[in-house]
C-alpha cells in the first residue's frame, strides 16, 4: 500500500519548495528499488515510515550522483545541494528538499549528512581501503551514519550514544 499516493501522507507546504506530500511520494518511488527496506518500513508508524523514505531518497540520490561517469563534478554538486538543504534552502529537487524538511522538522544533526557525503566522495574516487581501520571508517560513513540518522528520524535522541552505536 502506498500511503503517500493515497493521500495519507502529511501535507504542508515548504516555503518555496515541494510539499511534504510530494516529497514523500517521490521518496516512496526511490525506496521501491530496495524491496526489503520498503517492506520493513511498513513496520513503522506513518510519520517514521515517511521520514525513513525521505532519508533514503536523499541517500540514494547521493549514491546515484557519485556513480556517474563525471563523479568528481557530481560530488561537488552533491556537496553543494546537501549544504543548501542543511541550510533550509529549497531546491525544487525532491531528495534534497526532503533532507531539508527532515533537518527542520526532526532536528537531525547536520554533521551526519556532511560525513555521509564524505563517504560518498570516497566512492566517487574509487576508494579502496588499505587496512582494517580504513575499512571500518568507510563502513561507518556509508552504513553506520545513515543508520544513525534513520534512528534519530524515528525518534531516538541524538545524544543517545548507546542506541546510535547499535544502529
Amino acid at each position: 500500500r502506498n500511503d503517500a499516493r493515497h493521500g495519507r501522507a502529511q501535507a504542508g507546504a515548504m516555503s518555496g519548495g515541494l510539499s511534504r506530500r510530494r516529497l514523500v511520494a517521490a521518496a516512496y518511488d526511490a525506496i521501491t528499488s530496495s524491496p526489503a527496506l520498503a517492506f520493513a518500513s511498513h513496520l513503522l508508524g506513518l510519520r517514521q515510515r515517511n521520514d525513513l523514505w525521505l532519508l533514503h531518497g536523499w541517500c540514494r540520490a547521493g549514491a546515484e550522483l557519485v556513480s556517474r561517469p563525471d563523479a568528481e563534478s557530481a560530488t561537488v554538486t552533491l556537496r553543494d545541494k546537501t549544504e543548501a538543504a542543511l541550510h533550509g534552502e529549497p531546491l525544487g529537487d525532491a531528495p534534497f528538499d526532503g533532507l531539508a524538511l527532515l533537518i527542520r522538522q526532526r532536528g537531525l544533526p547536520v554533521e551526519y549528512p556532511r560525513r555521509i557525503v564524505d563517504g560518498l566522495a570516497l566512492d566517487a574516487a574509487d576508494f579502496r581501503p588499505r587496512d582494517e581501520e580504513e575499512l571500518y571508517g568507510y563502513c561507518h560513513l556509508i552504513g553506520g551514519l545513515p543508520a544513525a540518522l534513520a534512528a534519530i528520524a524515528c525518534g531516538v535522541a541524538p545524544d543517545d550514544r548507546a542506541t546510535l552505536a547499535r544502529a
